[in-house]
């Protein structure tokens, strides 16, 4: 397992060293430096959404996805 992912570590190394998109050298510069945390980047509507949604799942007001 662990040589597995010593293996993915070393794709990802040399696929980077040969990345000249700049785009995408930001984006994950982006996701490896990013320090905050994702609920702070949502708007009042998508925490009041999600929170309703977990509101309901408490108190046993869910559909089983297969029945849709």
């Amino acid at each position: 397992m662990a040589s597995v992912i010593e293996q993915r570590k070393l794709i990802g190394i040399d696929y980077l060293s040969e990345l000249e998109d700049k785009a995408i050298l930001q984006q994950i510069e982006n996701l490896l430096l990013s320090s905050a945390d994702f609920w702070d980047e949502l708007s009042d509507y998508e925490k009041g959404k999600i929170e309703r949604g977990i509101f309901q799942a408490h108190n046993g007001e869910m559909i089983d996805f297969e029945v849709l």
